[in-house]
């Protein structure tokens, strides 16, 4: 994909090119890869790798988001007038897919690095802040349940810890 010409709120998004790459078989994703940039330049990429059976709808895989630039972010916020000004978006995930598809479990981290928003309308920016969240949870759609074992988010500004929350214990929904 490649964006030619981009105007209005949408002008620097010119030049930008989502490549995909893929490389699979019936049992095992080597990779798949969504890579963005704009004049050559690198703006981040999306991947995911590892077994995966497309017989079974079962495998584990890696999904990792690296370096996911503003520019990127900016297509999603683009339409409703926000700006995501110098944040990127990193993060890397164990993915198990079992019960033929109907079972998953996902233990990874993100990180959002200087992550600040304008909304272009009220000239509002949030303060810039460093966000890390690590997480494990399952998700059980025969059993219609789900479940977080861990999430822990911790934010920094200009250096100074100001945000620690975490789960004290594992997290089962409830059932109604």
């Amino acid at each position: 994909l490649d964006v030619s010409e981009a105007t209005g709120p949408m002008a620097e998004l010119a030049k930008l090119a989502a490549i995909l790459d893929c490389d699979l078989t019936p049992t095992d994703i080597r990779e798949v890869a969504l890579h963005f940039e704009q004049n050559g330049n690198a703006l981040g990429a999306v991947r995911v790798s590892g077994p995966f059976s497309a017989a079974t709808m079962e495998g584990k895989l890696k999904v990792e988001l690296s370096s996911i630039d503003r520019r990127v972010l900016n297509l999603a916020g683009a339409a409703s007038g926000i700006d995501f000004n110098s944040t990127v978006i990193s993060s890397a995930n164990d993915v198990v897919i079992s019960q033929k598809g109907n079972a998953i479990s996902i233990n990874g981290q993100l990180n959002a690095n200087k992550l600040s928003l304008t909304k272009k309308a009220e000239k509002q920016t949030t303060p810039i802040l460093d966000l890390v969240a690590a997480y494990e949870l399952s998700v059980d759609q025969t059993a219609k349940s789900a479940l977080i074992q861990k999430f822990n988010l911790d934010g920094m500004q200009n250096g100074k810890k100001i945000l620690h929350s975490a789960v004290a214990k594992p997290m089962p929904d409830r059932k109604s």
